[in-house]
């Protein structure tokens, strides 16, 4: 099939042993079955679904909250491990608990040290991984919304300060000059599922985060 492309997702949970034990082991095992991309997700507190019911690395790990921080994993596994040529993506990050500023930093950090391999997957977060850390919950997809546009604003400032209105995250004089890798950005891909947020990735994305069906999902 012309142009199928294929990705695994790897948990980053501390493992017993080592923190990245289960995390390279996942990484060497794409790069020998030559596929196309790997992706970490990045919970805060993941027991929702980290249960042996439904994660299978929840047996190897002493406590199932305690995940690694994603971008520096990717930014580690991009300086220590040099064979293969994978797209290293989040599967996917939320607007909520992260400025879209650093976000926006972040990915563009990742993008220049791989070479223009990085993928921000993105997306409005859930309700639990949120509202235990202050995160204010009352409109996520209006958050959301404005944390795309302003991670494009600073891409596409070009070096010179950045001033735009919002209700949530408002920039005044921003500087934002790291520059694209080859003149390309890191690639969206938004994790939406019900009609706005669909709309939303047509309007901002490069491609959709296949999470779930959107058929499912309500916002």
């Amino acid at each position: 099939m012309s142009g199928f492309k294929v990705g695994l997702a790897s948990e980053i949970l501390n493992a017993r042993h080592s923190p990245t034990a289960l995390l390279r082991a996942n990484y060497l095992t794409t790069v020998a079955s030559r596929i196309d991309s790997f992706w970490v997700p990045d919970p805060l507190m993941p027991r929702a679904f980290g249960t042996p019911q439904y994660l299978g690395t929840a047996k190897l790990t002493p406590k199932i909250d305690a995940y690694l921080e994603p971008w520096t994993m990717l930014g580690h596994l991009a300086a220590r491990n040099r064979v293969g040529r994978l797209q290293l993506g989040i599967s996917v990050t939320d607007t909520g608990r992260r400025n879209p500023a650093v976000t926006a930093q972040a990915a563009a950090t990742l993008h220049l040290l791989t070479h223009g391999r990085a993928i921000l997957g993105i997306g409005v977060g859930e309700r639990e991984g949120n509202q235990p850390y202050g995160v204010d919950w009352t409109k996520p997809v209006a958050r959301f919304e404005e944390a795309i546009a302003t991670i494009r604003a600073l891409w596409d400032s070009g070096g010179e300060l950045v001033t735009r209105d919002s209700p949530y995250f408002p920039l005044h004089n921003a500087a934002f000059d790291l520059p694209p890798y080859r003149g390309k950005w890191p690639e969206i891909w938004i994790a939406a599922h019900g009609p706005r947020m669909l709309r939303a990735t047509g309007r901002y994305a490069n491609a959709w985060f296949p999470g779930f069906s959107p058929a499912t999902t309500r916002v």
